[in-house]
């Protein structure tokens, strides 16, 4: 897929993976439309990236993706403004097993799958350097499952934001619908075989 011209949604986009995100796409020619729940952040991010890349191929839209009616508008306002809209990067997320039913609102349910048409593609990024990560002992159910995630994650080199996002450029370029990636430990992104 040529990226220069299109118009990219990233939920998410405020920090992490989705900041890297919206950097490669912009480094690439695409539009990107940074929809984040927190407004302060995000306005300034947005205001940022609009300085580096020019503020026609930057909007910011506040949204919250478990309020359904919110996240439509974010995608009314994106074609509103750009015309268009080729891609949606489905990436916020939140860790805290304190509050389980928001990780399954947040991180599973904004997923729907329409006979549409739509190129689908997946990518799992490992263990990567984000808010998502830092004080783990905070965001577990339990200080005891502190142990189960370091032997979980002890084998697993942490990964920059910025490295994830290359990988979404490239698997953008060159990955089939309903293919899924993986891109660990700083290695290059590999599609998965199951």
């Amino acid at each position: 897929m040529e990226l220069k011209g299109k118009v990219a949604l990233i939920t998410g986009a405020a920090a992490g993976i989705g900041l890297s995100y919206c950097e490669e796409l912009l480094k690439n020619g695409a539009k990107v439309s940074l929809c984040d729940i927190d407004s302060e952040i995000g306005e300034h991010v947005a205001d940022e990236l609009g300085v580096k890349y020019g503020r026609k191929n930057v909007l910011f839209c506040q949204c919250d993706v478990t309020d359904y009616p919110q996240y439509e508008e974010a995608f009314e306002m994106t074609i509103k403004v750009f015309n268009r809209l080729d891609i949606v990067i489905n990436n916020a997320g939140v860790m805290n097993d304190r509050f389980w039913e928001l990780e399954v609102d947040v991180n599973l349910d904004q997923y729907h799958v329409n006979l549409s048409g739509v190129r689908s593609i997946v990518l799992c990024p490992g263990l990567t350097d984000t808010g998502l990560i830092k004080e783990i002992r905070k965001q577990l159910m339990s200080s005891d499952y502190e142990a189960a995630w370091q032997r979980d994650n002890a084998n697993s080199k942490t990964q920059s934001a910025e490295h994830v996002g290359r990988a979404l450029i490239e698997i953008l370029q060159k990955a089939q619908s309903g293919s899924v990636w993986i891109v660990e430990n700083g290695q290059s992104v590999r599609e998965w075989r199951g």
